[in-house]
Formats: structure tokens, sequence, C-alpha cells
């Protein structure tokens, strides 16, 4: 499963990495976005 939020969504951020998603950042040229993923 993979989700995907903006840098200014904390509150969201949060719940997913306390649900075990992994971070993995957006590309380096362009806004932070964050993508969040695991195995089901």
């Amino acid at each position: 499963m993979d989700l995907g939020t903006s840098e200014e969504d904390v509150a969201a951020r949060a719940l997913y990495e306390r649900l075990g998603f992994s971070n993995r950042e957006g590309r380096p040229d362009g806004p932070i976005n964050y993508f969040y993923e695991r195995e089901l």
C-alpha cells in the first residue's frame, strides 16, 4: 500500500508512521512530498 502527503500535513505523516509505514521523500528538484509504504 502506498500513501502520499505534503510536507505541511504533519498529522497525517505522524499517523502513517505510527501505523508502521516507512517514509521515502519525493524528487529533489520539486516540491517536497512524502510517500509512505507498507507491505500488507
